[in-house]
């Protein structure tokens, strides 16, 4: 079980948060493009999905075009994502999961000497799922623990140089190659990358409670749960681009 759930075990964070995306118009200066919502606001420093493609607005709110985004992404001439036939993307919930060409198996690895820094999807290759561990040393004490779980199909991390990644039962690629997951199997999605932003309908099975979480990255740590919740039958979601979206015992049925 993943060091975190076990401290908010007693304590389920219930932090409200708005989430809905706000019809606007796109604007131009001479420095580029931006999209003001009807509120007055627009995005800066991440994602947001305008009529089904999403745009990556840098920290002045100007939307980025024919580069690769902060968290490594492609986007177009127009800004839009694009995927890796150079095609502009629009994320939908998909019940395929990609097959990456870059598949490393079980093990201890250190960032920066085995493996380079960056973000990395794991897969369980077991049927009784799989477990990994990042820690800041290898000592192999219970404080160098950054965050650890077990998963029964996939998640996703960020690690960094100097760190280890232990990994059992499991196979890890980067996130760059699998950019689709089923949405039927899936225990962790990148928002507006495996999964459009917006409202999830979530349903545990008949006997064990459900988990759902919204992070706000995937380094691990308390302070990255944005809000969760243990649920019995159908509990809800809602996410933005650039978010992360866990589950655990329940599936999406939206």
């Amino acid at each position: 079980m993943r060091k975190t759930k076990l401290l908010i075990a007693t304590a389920i964070l219930s932090a409200a948060m708005s989430t809905a995306v706000l019809a606007g118009e796109w604007k131009q200066d001479t420095t580029g493009w931006w999209y003001q919502n009807d509120d007055g606001g627009y995005t800066k420093s991440g994602w947001q999905t305008i009529d089904g493609k999403s745009y990556y607005f840098n920290e002045s709110g100007y939307m980025l075009v024919n580069t690769t985004t902060p968290d490594g992404y492609n986007v177009g001439a127009d800004g839009a994502w694009v995927n890796n036939s150079g095609a502009s993307t629009s994320v939908q919930l998909s019940t395929v999961t990609s097959s990456p060409s870059t598949v490393i198996g079980s093990g201890t690895y250190k960032v920066g000497t085995d493996i380079a820094a960056g973000e990395y999807v794991l897969f369980s290759t077991s049927d009784f799922g799989a477990y990994y561990e990042i820690a800041s040393d290898s000592s192999g004490n219970f404080e160098s623990i950054i965050d650890n779980d077990n998963f029964s199909y996939n998640a996703i991390v960020t690690v960094t140089n100097g760190q280890y990644l232990k990994l059992t039962n499991g196979t890890l690629s980067p996130i760059s190659e699998v950019s689709q997951i089923d949405y039927t199997k899936g225990n962790m999605f990148k928002v507006g990358y495996h999964i459009p932003a917006g409202e999830y309908k979530l349903q545990s099975g008949s006997e064990y409670s459900g988990y759902c979480a919204v992070l706000g990255n995937s380094s691990g740590g308390l302070n990255n749960i944005i809000a969760n919740d243990n649920f019995l039958g159908i509990s809800y979601m809602t996410v933005e681009n650039g978010q992360y979206l866990q589950i655990s015992r329940c599936v999406i049925v939206r």
